[in-house]
């Protein structure tokens, strides 16, 4: 295809996919101009270009390295490199440049969701629906799940269920973070960046040969620093200042041509005042408890006491490599470490009403969980003729012990939490790919998982400093489900893939510590897709898309049910029955020239419940409410990310890079209850770099702006009407610095 040819065909085709779509708002103004600056641009100059998009390749399906586009599932990949033209320094901002992924927080727990699955609910013996793994490490806890992304080198966000090789806790999906190897010679990289709100950030790392050939070391450390951006202004300190330090080692040692062995260690520590919480201004002023104040100014917050927040982790991880004739046997093993502390003033206002850990089953006044975690997995892949084979057996296992006081001053007495909880869990997996012709293969797999809990926990008051226990009981679970995938591929040449797979999705049930009736059951998901996966112009353009649709069945879903007159809450974990979800992803990329590039991800969803009936927690008298047609949580209809590149080559002095981007999001609501008062509305933010890069590259200045518009916009709500109202987490203002760096 001739390149004068190309605008035509690309805007007949945007005009047929677009056609009856209403995109929301500004956005569609937004993508018009996007669409125009494509098709309006100098074609015939761009096709003389000889530059080409690099390849990604990925270890996502745990089959070795592969590149991207081989890869018939939906995948979306940053580099390193791309995370730092983004600014983005922990997987909250993922978000930004993949749509269909949402991540929010409560106080300092990550909440990751993928194409509208996802859970608020978090706990001991609670398990999320996204698993979020560092090089091969299941990242249990929600405290881990917004990590920093120090000294990486990609992370990948796998779309849809992937039961099959990642087993149980991916309904969602799955989010691997890959962090940089030792290298076989000596460098050097490091960067200091300073900004508004008193941010200070140092990275810096050391990788190179310790014996010529055969060991190979990186040691990186990562320190980053704020005062947050809020204000007590009742105790006159900072609302959610944050420190926080970031320390790994690696080793690599080849033992011989057929065999590695990669050893890692880390150590994470997080001191922080936690996230900001203010009772959120739609809150109906006649329900608050005690006549609690709302204050219209979400960056100024009322709390009576000086809450605190600690996390630290470390662990090890062990990678073993093994090529034999005809396949490969990798040992993956890992021993991780956490320990969380914490006193926050649950209510949020300026009365002492409850002082405790945080907002979740682990509440407490001194509240701490000890956790320690360990898994072995072994993966055998290997080729033989047209068959492809992988194979895995893994263990888990995992032991957490909590202690918690809930102060309540207003009523002179104190509740105690107290659990323990052991999780073991066994999968064994085999999924095979044969090439039924030159053009067309088939996938087959299945899973095998068994998983038990084991929950023992105690609740009770202290009265005149004297426990008083009144709950204590042991729990036991276990399930052995099946999750299979099958999919089909047809290449009608090298530039192109189309695919069309279903699969099987598992989440675990759990114990809800605060609950009366603890137990709920697990999850299930089946996806069906179909997508395509190519690429244009000699390598100069890259556009995959993918189409869903989930059958939901059992979510599980929180309630927070408040008794005004005594006082007390209880959070509530239920199994709804039924939901549905389907969508659309689009990615492309277009190296235009050596210097210009554009890039442009798109998300459509449709999700809603189809079966669960319940009592809403704002109206816990007027008993149950069949909530069929409500929206799911989290699963905003319209999502895109678009950017522009361009670099300006300054000869002997170096090259300039301007960086654009920009970010939509439709309303999204924090509940299922499609309350008004617990959403957040359509979002717009813009981000902005300018650098300028050394000739050699040895050395860069940067400036940087991240939601220039200034948006004030909800991450999170918690809902306790009866209570107190609605507890808003607020995302950060506008944010801008400087960042100076080098590398050897």
């Amino acid at each position: 295809m001739e390149a004068k040819d190309c605008s035509g065909v690309i805007m007949r085709h945007i005009r047929f996919s677009l056609d009856g779509v209403r995109l929301p708002g500004r956005i569609s103004v937004t993508a018009s101009l996007s669409l125009l600056l494509l098709a309006a641009g100098p074609w015939e100059a761009w096709a003389q270009s000889d530059s080409v998009l690099e390849e990604i390749v990925v270890t996502a399906t745990k089959s070795g390295a592969q590149n991207l586009q081989d890869l018939p599932l939906s995948v979306a990949v940053l580099s390193g490199e791309d995370l730092d033209n983004s600014g983005i320094a922990t997987t909250m901002g993922l978000q930004s440049r993949i749509p269909g992924l949402v991540i929010t927080r409560n106080t300092h727990l990550g909440q990751p969701y993928i194409r509208g699955v996802g859970s608020d609910v978090v706990g001991p013996a609670i398990d999320g629906a996204v698993s979020v793994y560092v090089d091969g490490a299941y990242q249990a806890r929600a405290a881990s799940q917004i990590a920093a992304l120090a000294d990486v080198e990609r992370v990948e966000v796998l779309k849809g269920p992937q039961g099959t090789l990642y087993g149980r806790n991916a309904t969602g999906g799955a989010i691997n973070i890959v962090t940089r190897k030792p290298t076989r010679e000596f460098s050097a990289r490091g960067d200091l960046q300073v900004g508004n709100l008193d941010q200070f950030i140092v990275r810096g790392s050391l990788s190179g040969p310790l014996v010529a050939d055969r060991v190979f070391g990186r040691l990186s450390v990562t320190r980053n620093q704020d005062d947050g951006y809020t204000d007590n202004i009742l105790l006159d300190k900072d609302g959610d200042d944050t420190d926080i330090l970031h320390l790994r080692g690696a080793l690599e040692f080849v033992l011989s041509d057929r065999v590695t062995l990669d050893v890692a260690g880390y150590h994470f520590d997080r001191e922080t005042r936690a996230l900001p919480k203010a009772l959120n201004p739609e809150t109906n002023p006649s329900t608050l408890f005690f006549g609690a104040t709302v204050n219209d100014d979400p960056r100024e917050v009322l709390h009576d006491i000086d809450s605190g927040l600690g996390v630290e982790q470390w662990g090890l991880n062990a990678r073993l490599v093994w090529d034999f004739e005809g396949f490969t046997l990798t040992s993956v093993t890992t021993f991780d470490s956490l320990d969380e502390t914490g006193y926050l003033d649950v209510d949020s206002t300026e009365i002492p009403l409850a002082h405790n850990g945080v907002v979740w089953p682990r509440i407490g006044e001194e509240w701490g969980e000890d956790a320690e975690f360990f898994s072995q997995e072994f993966v055998v892949n290997g080729e033989s003729g047209g068959l492809q084979w992988t194979g895995l057996v893994n263990y888990y296992v995992a032991d957490a012990k909590t202690n918690a006081d809930n102060d309540l001053p207003l009523f002179g007495f104190a509740g105690i939490w107290q659990s323990e909880f052991d999780n073991e869990a066994f999968g064994a997996a085999l999924q095979l790919n044969y090439a039924l012709t030159e053009k067309f293969s088939a996938t087959a797999g299945v899973r095998y998982s068994y998983e038990k809990k084991e929950f023992e926990r105690s609740q009770g008051l202290v009265l005149g400093g004297a426990p008083l226990i009144l709950v204590s009981d042991d729990s036991d679970a276990s399930w052995k489900p099946w999750t299979p995938k099958f999919g089909i591929e047809y290449r009608p040449n090298e530039d192109v893939m189309v695919y069309a797979s279903m699969t099987r999705g598992f989440r675990s049930g759990g114990f809800n510590l605060f609950a009366a009736q603890s137990e709920f059951d697990p999850e299930f998901i089946w996806s069906y897709e179909a997508g395509v996966k190519s690429t244009w112009w000699d390598g100069r353009m890259r556009l995959n898309a993918a189409a869903f649709y989930y059958d939901y069945k059992d979510l599980q879903l929180q309630t927070f049910l408040a008794d005004r007159g005594a006082g007390a809450a209880a959070t509530q974990i239920e199994n709804a029955g039924e939901a549905t979800l389907q969508g659309l992803d689009l990615d492309v990329v277009l190296q235009a020239t050596e210097a210009l590039t554009f890039e442009a991800s798109l998300a459509f969803l449709d999700g809603e419940l189809d079966e669960w009936v319940t009592v809403d927690p704002d109206r816990p008298t007027e008993g149950v409410f069949d909530r069929d047609g409500n929206a799911m949580p989290r699963a905003p209809d319209f999502t895109a990310s678009l950017a522009v590149e361009h670099r300006v080559d300054l000869g002997d002095l170096g090259s300039l890079t301007l960086r654009g981007e920009f970010y939509h999001r439709d309303k999204i609501y924090f509940t299922a209850f499609e309350d008004a008062r617990v959403d957040q509305g359509a979002i717009d933010l813009w981000n902005a770099r300018l650098t300028f890069s050394s000739a050699n590259d040895r050395w860069f200045v940067a400036a940087f702006g991240q939601n220039l518009g200034d948006e004030e916009y909800l991450e999170n709500v918690l809902t306790v009407q009866a209570l107190i109202g609605q507890i808003g987490f607020y995302a950060p203002p506008r944010t801008y610095g400087l960042q100076v760096g080098f590398s050897l």
